[in-house]
């Protein structure tokens, strides 16, 4: 049947008034004039015999001899075809929310039809989304049916399900499903405020699909089996589902039930009005964390040490998270690149260390929600700085010019270690060596350094944007050096190594299916596969692509491997340059 663009090409020429030349489309198309013929070519032969449709190739003259009835049924698959069109899922996700609604294998032609794309089109689809090949079976001589389970399919079309018109039309729900989704999200939103049951807008919004799609599949006879979609362990009902039971008044069963619950209990929460320590698995976490604390501060000199407001956050998102791990479920994650690509070594401790130590498999799209809570201890701050204040001035005096620079001075002052005169005096270059910023009220250590800034004995918040001035410019002289130690150190006398995607295993790049092992993700282009190594010295490799390697829906071109050794210290130096080396941009560069 016809494809999109074909029936763009019989909009314009059903156009009254309008004399139109294949010159004309094939501009406004963006595609060929003989493309355009071909396609004219074949829309003819869906057309009833002796109607057809010609245009000529210079002239502005279309002509068409159609009926009243095949006009009618045009414009009638034109709109169908704008209906299509007009909701935001992706053409991968409409395919599965096409599958998961059918009971029997479905030909690759009517799928085709009710998208109005060519079956190049699917295959094409089928081969960029992993997710299609995992969850279709594909069969050469029945069709494409799904292969998950009836818990899952739930799961899964609950986050990928966003009402409209024409996705209720395309997939054949029930005419009262407008309805019966007005009312779930009622119901939900007075039920959880009355509860003081807070969380997320995308967690209230996930729960509400669940329930629509719970409500609709039962109708429509796609029902959960007893030994094959069953929960771990049963949990109990909670007054706040028991009360959307009886609001909504729909036969569900006890396995319905339990599954709605459980999803209930892992959604995220973002106010938790009890005592975190009065949560499931509160000693569990506990344990864990300290063990991974203690690992960073041995392994990698990286010390955290955080709020009470931090752990309750974090212990509350934990707690969920090892509830969704229980029920086979995780939250998707569509930041979870640009989270890799801007916290890189982040989600490498956490991946080399954090995961060991919970003895979990956690999907990379929670994990990467799990890199917010630890990049500020772990990732280098460009304005954060280490601050030697050398003076002989009285405690008050140090301790209000102190509370100034932390509080106003505009940077994020780690530390600020005082010494006296005399102390520095004893040893500057060690000083020095240790101390990006140094204050002193003292004159006689100005004789002694160029780096030194005087300040006022009696410092008040008028003399701080002289300071911040200072600070600016010593930021500045930081980062040229790690930059220049950077450069010197991996990508001086860099080779750029050129390699095919037939010989990626000949480079050491083990595939597992199609997935890297030890690769992070990241917004750009390239493919990065990061390793902490106490064996051998750290290093930085670059692969360049001769022809472009399709991974993950892009085109990539390079291939960068790191390896840090976590003895030799600067690792956040090393993460914080390499962080600027990940951009396709820098690596262009480079090769040039």
């Amino acid at each position: 049947m016809f494809t999109h663009r074909q029936l763009l090409i019989i909009s314009f020429l059903l156009t009254e008034g309008i004399p139109l030349s294949s010159s004309f489309l094939s501009a406004v198309l963006g595609v060929s004039e003989r493309t355009i013929q071909s396609e004219i070519k074949e829309m003819n032969q869906y057309l009833p015999v002796d109607e057809t449709f010609s245009i000529s190739s210079k002239k502005k003259m279309n002509h068409q001899e159609l009926s009243p009835a095949t006009i009618s049924w045009l414009k009638q698959l034109i709109h169908e075809n704008k209906e299509i069109n007009s909701h935001n899922l992706e053409r991968k996700n409409l395919i599965l929310m096409i599958l998961f609604f059918e009971k029997n294998y479905l030909s690759m032609e009517e799928l085709s039809k009710r998208l109005f794309v060519s079956k190049t089109m699917i295959h094409k689809e089928f081969e960029h989304s992993w997710k299609l090949r995992e969850f279709i079976e594909v069969s050469s001589k029945k069709g494409l049916k799904m292969k998950k389970s009836e818990s899952f399919q739930r799961n899964i079309s609950a986050k990928i399900f966003s009402y409209s018109e024409s996705l209720v039309n395309l997939l054949g729900l029930p005419a009262d499903t407008q309805n019966k989704f007005e009312q779930v999200k009622k119901i939900t939103n007075s039920l959880f405020l009355a509860h003081q049951y807070f969380i997320s807008g995308k967690s209230l919004a996930l729960f509400q699909n669940y329930l629509l799609m719970t409500i609709i599949r039962n109708k429509m006879g796609f029902h959960l089996v007893e030994g094959v979609d069953c929960l771990p362990e049963k949990p109990p009902m909670s007054a706040l589902l028991n009360e959307i039971i009886l609001a909504l008044n729909e036969d569900f069963s006890a396995l319905d039930i339990d599954c709605i619950q459980s999803k209930l209990n892992e959604l995220n929460v973002t106010t938790y009005v009890g005592e975190i320590e009065e949560i499931g698995y509160y000693t569990l976490i506990k344990e864990k964390l300290t063990i991974f604390f203690s690992l960073l501060d041995a392994e990698l000199g990286i010390k955290i040490k955080p709020s009470r407001t931090w752990e309750e956050r974090f212990f509350m998102h934990m707690q969920k998270l090892l509830i969704r791990l229980d029920n086979g479920s995780d939250n998707d994650n569509y930041l979870k690149r640009k989270m890799n690509q801007t916290y890189p070594l982040t989600f490498q401790v956490l991946r080399d260390y954090f995961l060991p130590t919970f003895e979990r498999e956690i999907p990379e799209s929670e994990l990467s929600y799990l890199v917010l809570y630890f990049a500020e201890f772990i990732e280098a701050d460009e304005r954060a700085l280490d601050i030697l204040f050398i003076t002989d001035s009285l405690p008050s005096v140090i301790y209000h010019t102190s509370e100034l620079i932390k509080k106003y001075s505009g940077f994020k002052v780690n530390h600020i270690k005082t010494v006296t005169v005399y102390e520095y005096l004893q040893k500057p270059a060690d000083f020095e060596k240790n101390y990006e910023v140094m204050l002193t009220t003292s004159e006689r250590v100005i004789l002694e350094s160029n780096r030194a800034f005087l300040i006022k004995e009696l410092f008040n918040k008028e003399d701080l944007s002289l300071l911040s001035e200072y600070m600016s410019m010593m930021i500045a002289y930081r980062d040229r050096r790690r930059r220049q130690w950077f450069h010197d150190k991996f990508l001086k006398n860099i080779e750029i190594q050129n390699i095919s995607s037939g010989n990626l295993k000949m480079q050491g790049i083990t595939f597992i299916g199609k997935t890297i092992t030890h690769e992070i993700t990241l917004e750009e282009p390239l493919i990065f596969i990061s390793s902490f190594n106490k064996q051998q010295a750290s290093s930085i490799e670059i692969f360049q692509f001769q022809k472009k390697y399709r991974h993950r829906s892009k085109e990539i071109e390079y291939i960068v491997v790191s390896s840090y050794n976590p003895n030799e210290g600067n690792i956040q130096s090393f993460y914080h340059e390499l962080h600027h080396l990940l951009k396709i941009n820098a690596l262009k560069k480079l090769t040039k």
